[in-house]
């Protein structure tokens, strides 16, 4: 489990001063908490933007004038890799009532635009896996390859097979693998967030969520962040009625269902059964389950 540190609680002062304070008081203490992992690197991923940063290389401080909050955990440094490259995993989930969680099985892989090296860590083109971000790191020389960064997951899962072929699993075994894995962490961190306080879902509501993994090489799949509101523009063209058009209209049909259990709702489109099957129930009413 990487570890974590909220670190708004120990100064509550907005001066940029006080922000370089705490976090040098924080750090220590930090690292101390990770010793027993001293090979790894940790990944302190503030509000803004993310920071990759080598346990016990104090002096090395990154910027963090005025961000607030950090999450610090361990930056998984032997990743699954696909022609060389890095990829995460987004998956869309749809939460309905209080509470209901489904998981969208047409999830997305998408990855970084210069080979994957270990070593490297201040190419960041090499680590960081957002779209968004790759576009940026577009040149006339290497423009944005929309059908290069963004694949079905299924389609990494047809090449990943066949670089793993000392496995022996098809392309289906090795996607009902991760999925059940991803299944598993989704349910997990609602049932962690439903302890919490804070997190009050209401009964006639429903929210997209953005859940992003990475696969390592030896095929466990770690959560990297959830992201509320995510954006479906991620999916790019040529992928977008594989995607986003099912992923809606699907959980439209299920809001509905929900919404109107005793009702005869017509069908908006005549293939909302099939989009409805690509949702996997891993949470309902709080309990766990299964669809």
């Amino acid at each position: 489990r990487a570890p974590s540190m909220d670190l708004e609680a120990i100064d509550h002062e907005p001066s940029c001063r006080r922000t370089r304070v705490r976090f040098d008081r924080c750090l220590p203490q930090v690292l101390t908490r990770t010793r027993s992992h001293h090979a790894h690197t940790l990944l302190i991923d503030p509000s803004r933007r993310s920071i990759l940063y080598r346990p016990f290389s104090i002096l090395e401080r990154p910027e963090v004038e005025d961000i607030r909050q950090w999450v610090v955990q361990r930056y998984i440094d032997r990743p699954l890799l696909i022609d060389g490259r890095k990829f995460h995993v987004r998956v869309y989930v749809v939460a309905i009532g209080t509470l209901q969680v489904y998981v969208f099985h047409r999830a997305l892989a998408l990855f970084s635009l210069h080979p994957y090296s270990p070593t490297e860590l201040q190419n960041l083109y090499a680590h960081i896996t957002n779209t968004c971000y790759q576009k940026q790191g577009s040149t006339d020389d290497e423009p944005f390859d929309e059908e290069r960064a963004v694949w079905l997951f299924d389609e990494m899962c047809e090449h990943a097979a066949a670089l793993l072929v000392a496995e022996g699993r098809s392309p289906d075994e090795l996607a009902a693998m991760l999925w059940r894995q991803i299944d598993a962490i989704v349910r997990e961190t609602f049932e962690a967030c439903i302890r919490e306080a804070g997190y009050t879902p209401l009964c006639n509501a429903f929210e997209f969520y953005g859940f992003d993994f990475i696969i390592d090489e030896e095929l466990h799949v770690w959560l990297l962040e959830v992201n509320a509101g995510p954006d479906m523009g991620q999916t790019g063209e040529r992928l977008r009625n594989a995607v986003v058009q099912p992923l809606v209209n699907g959980a439209v049909s299920l809001v509905l269902e929900h919404l109107f259990p005793d009702d005869d709702i017509e069908p908006t489109h005549d293939d909302d059964a099939a989009n409805s099957s690509l949702f996997e129930c891993v949470l309902s009413d709080g309990s766990a389950h299964s669809r």
